[in-house]
């Protein structure tokens, strides 16, 4: 209360600044999932046609993306199966209010 009296006698609010600001922010995220996978994982499980899975293979092997595993001996190649990318624009407007003020009580 006292603040406030010291305000109404004293004060003034023609010091507070105002800072506007204005913001464009554009994200671009990707994202990649895959692994290494058999021509049979390919042809039954992602149900890819056989034309696809020999590119594949042939696109890896030229990469030296080929492996056989040690597990099961099967060959596989390490491929990326899903890519995407997603894209947030993002604009607006920033209002920032701020002042400061002294007040000293009076000594009578």
């Amino acid at each position: 209360e006292k603040l406030r009296q010291l305000l109404k006698e004293h004060g003034s609010f023609g010091a507070v600044e105002v800072h506007v600001k204005k913001h464009h922010k554009t994200l671009l995220g990707k994202s990649k999932n895959g692994g290494w996978y058999t021509r049979q994982y390919l042809l039954n499980v992602a149900q890819w046609s056989k034309k696809m899975v020999d590119n594949a293979f042939t696109w890896a092997k030229s990469k030296g993306l080929l492996r056989v595993n040690p597990v099961h001996g099967e060959e596989e190649a390490r491929l990326v199966l899903n890519e995407s990318f997603e894209i947030v624009d993002e604009v607006g407007t920033t209002t920032e209010l701020s002042g400061s003020f002294e007040a000293e009580e009076l000594i009578r």
